[in-house]
């Protein structure tokens, strides 16, 4: 599974994106809201993201890529070990995740140019 921006967050336990909603639950974590603590709210725009850990997901991509983003909300990560990228808008945050076969990242790799065909095909590969 690959779940892109707002189909990553349905991934996850919970939304608080238009108020309280439960998700799939296959990312043991919550999405929460963007303060200001987080710079210019949406973050919208190319942003470059720092891998944590290359995974076939990630085959290829360069660290310090940039990737478009279009969000207010994100994951209020409690477990690092599957997080694989993290991008810094004033503050960090989880730009992708990995658990098992399930895979998803706060970027849109389908309008990230070069670095998001990566992601598109690597996904494709597995």
């Amino acid at each position: 599974i690959l779940g892109i921006c707002l189909g990553f967050q349905l991934l996850c336990n919970s939304s608080l994106e238009g108020g309280y909603d439960e998700g799939l639950g296959l990312i043991n974590d919550n999405i929460i809201k963007m303060d200001n603590n987080f710079g210019k709210v949406p973050h919208v725009g190319f942003n470059s993201i720092k891998i944590k850990d290359y995974n076939d997901l990630l085959k290829g991509v360069k660290d310090g890529s940039d990737f478009y983003f279009n969000h207010s909300f994100f994951l209020k990560n409690n477990n690092q070990s599957f997080v694989t990228s993290t991008c810094m808008n004033n503050n960090d945050f989880v730009s992708s995740y990995c658990k098992d076969n399930v895979y998803g990242t706060q970027f849109h790799p389908e309008k990230s140019q070069s670095n998001g065909l990566i992601i598109i095909k690597n996904f494709l590969k597995n």
